[in-house]
């Protein structure tokens, strides 16, 4: 499961990515490290607003949630939703039906088993560009945005470092991205587009373990490091 994403792009870079403004550019900032154990805000493009950068609480609520954010993570994780369970008929499945929207961030991390000991690794776009994953989202009665990742079958890059989970975020390629936003696409294209794992640019390389230690952390976490005997660099 995919529990932390970064997002260290300048505000600027993810405005020309996207070719759409952020609705309130004065509270963006990047961050290394985007904790999503706990309440964490990621920047958005939904669908119903494709005209501008949003922000939505990472972790999706039902439409109708009056609660805390906590409260309903510890009864449900909704951080990640895989493809097997957007085809149930519950209440997230039928957001990805109507409210997809793109998850914008610089990288996400993978993790390697060797010796008895977990590897972190730092993935990210290898043109350094920002990364747009794919996700559905709910709107609350207040107005707040709640999103969830969409987590697919890993490519062939991701399971060559990754061999603790078969899955990885949905990148959505820059040429699919209004289809995906679009309400109104033909759900079978977008079904199609997520089951099958593609393969993409992408650079990836090991961190330091105080990425364990340290959930918020700052830039020097995203540094490499060689472990040496790891038989993946």
């Amino acid at each position: 499961m995919y529990y932390r994403l970064s997002n260290t792009a300048e505000r600027e870079a993810i405005e020309k990515e996207l070719g759409v403004p952020f609705k309130y550019p004065t509270l963006y900032e990047p961050r290394p490290i985007i904790n999503g154990l706990k309440e964490s805000i990621v920047p958005v493009v939904t669908g119903a607003d494709r005209r501008v950068v949003n922000f939505a609480i990472w972790g999706l609520l039902p439409e109708n949630y009056q609660e805390d954010w906590d409260l309903f993570q510890n009864a449900l994780n909704t951080l990640n939703l895989s493809r097997e369970r957007l085809r149930r008929d519950l209440w997230y499945s039928r957001g990805f039906q109507k409210r997809r929207c793109l998850i914008i961030a610089s990288g996400f991390f993978t993790f390697y088993l060797h010796k008895g000991d977990i590897f972190p690794f730092y993935v990210h776009a290898a043109s350094g560009a920002p990364i747009c994953l794919g996700g559905v989202y709910n709107q609350l009665e207040d107005g707040f945005i709640t999103c969830a990742l969409i987590i697919v079958d890993a490519n062939s890059y991701i399971g060559r470092i990754q061999n603790i989970d078969r899955g990885m975020p949905l990148l959505v390629d820059p040429a699919f991205r209004q289809k995906w936003l679009d309400p109104e696409n033909d759900r079978e294209e977008v079904i199609r587009y997520v089951s099958h794992s593609k393969e993409h640019a992408l650079s990836a390389y090991p961190i330091t373990k105080e990425f364990y230690k340290n959930p918020r952390g700052r830039s020097k976490i995203l540094q490499r490091v060689d472990y040496g005997d790891l038989p993946i660099t």
